[in-house]
């Protein structure tokens, strides 16, 4: 098992629910103390998530003995600065950033390539791509100051294999942009002892999947488990496992890499 967290900081941008909700969770239980940023600091009541406690923040604290949430666009560039002056005000510093915020939040129906309309593709890009890059230049001179951290990304599996029948077309574009944008950044800090790395689940299991799913018919049949290789789906846990991993020493010397966390599904 990595290393406890040792009270480092860690902001999780888009913490309010499922895969980031699960991690932020995660790193408190480890001893981290976790600043949750989100535009909607309620979202999981929107698709049932249950909470342990009043409030995310609440979760947090009860885990680490501390927490904070700030409820922030992350898509405002001036916002999110101010939402990162707030955790450092509060904590002192920042040691790593996650960002998992963002999703395929446009309509299944008409998501194909030629089919996407251009404010489809304006919001998916805001709230995918635009979100990291303000994120990750406010959160720099921060890190900077720390003496180093580390950085982690979220892309898709569509952002670099085609998903099925070409649909969600504008979401995979954004987060494939990620993943370009992780490696460049990854150039430019490494100087600083700033790692930056991308994870790129494949079909997790979160409350917003199963909801979307008589839409989307993402949650496989089990034929279609069987042709992944691990044979089954992702659940929010697995890639709070490898947040946890990244964030560690253990992965001290990986930085601009892309890790699909997915079963084996994008080897097949």
């Amino acid at each position: 098992m990595p290393p406890a967290l040792n009270e480092s900081v860690v902001v999780v941008a888009g913490g309010a629910r499922g895969i980031g909700r699960a991690t932020a969770l995660r790193l408190a239980e480890r001893g981290a103390r976790v600043a949750v940023l989100d535009v909607d600091l309620s979202a999981a009541a929107e698709f049932d998530e249950n909470l342990t406690a009043a409030s995310v923040e609440d979760e947090l604290k009860d885990r680490a003995g501390d927490g904070l949430c700030v409820q922030v666009d992350l898509t405002d560039p001036e916002a999110t600065e101010r939402a990162f002056a707030e955790v450092v005000n509060r904590f002192g510093h920042v040691d790593h950033l996650f960002i998992p915020a963002g999703g395929a939040i446009t309509p299944y129906s008409g998501s194909a390539a030629s089919q996407t309309s251009h404010d489809a593709y304006s919001k998916l890009v805001a709230v995918n791509m635009t979100t990291v890059v303000n994120c990750c230049r406010s959160a720099v001179p921060y890190l900077c100051a720390a003496g180093g951290g580390s950085i982690i990304t979220v892309s898709s599996g569509s952002g670099f294999k085609v998903a099925a029948g070409g649909y969600i077309a504008g979401y995979a574009m954004s987060k494939a942009a990620v993943l370009h944008y992780s490696k460049y950044l990854a150039v430019e800090v490494g100087k600083h002892r700033i790692r930056v790395n991308c994870i790129a689940p494949g079909v997790i299991r979160t409350s917003r999947l199963i909801a979307q799913s008589n839409v989307t018919g993402f949650v496989a049949s089990d034929d279609d488990l069987a042709l992944i290789p691990l044979q089954r789906q992702g659940e929010p846990s697995d890639v709070a496992d490898v947040v946890e991993l990244l964030l560690s020493p253990l992965a001290g010397f990986l930085t601009g890499q892309l890790i699909a966390i997915d079963g084996g599904a994008s080897i097949v």
